[in-house]
């Protein structure tokens, strides 16, 4: 709900943060796309999730690097727990957003950033 909240009012947040949430379908996401370009975001997910396959995330990377995101993509070993590494993640995240430094991402997490950070 965050992401699809912050696409469809970008103007409103300086970032959005999904855990365990694919990005939405539906309702075209991506109608104000050139203000979508400067929102940092930030998808979190286990990489073991029956909600959020593996493969989905895949295809919605495609779509983040097609369309010039601003996304932030991180997997963790578990299916779809709620871990404190997402959480240390999150608030790593946020500081770098908010401070422009960049921290390191928790030693659990598998994937990290498209490079436009």
């Amino acid at each position: 709900m965050a992401l699809r909240i912050a696409l469809q009012h970008p103007e409103r947040f300086a970032g959005v943060a999904s855990i365990g949430g694919p990005f939405p379908e539906g309702a075209a996401p991506l109608t104000r796309l050139r203000q979508l370009r400067g929102l940092p975001m930030l998808i979190a997910q286990g990489r073991d999730s029956l909600e959020y396959p593996l493969q989905q995330s895949c295809e919605e990377l495609r779509l983040f690097h097609a369309a010039s995101l601003r996304v932030s993509i991180r997997q963790y070993p578990v299916a779809d727990d709620l871990t404190t590494a997402m959480l240390s993640d999150l608030n790593a995240w946020l500081m770098e957003q908010v401070t422009g430094i960049c921290l390191e991402p928790s030693d659990e997490t598998y994937c990290c950033s498209d490079g436009k950070n």
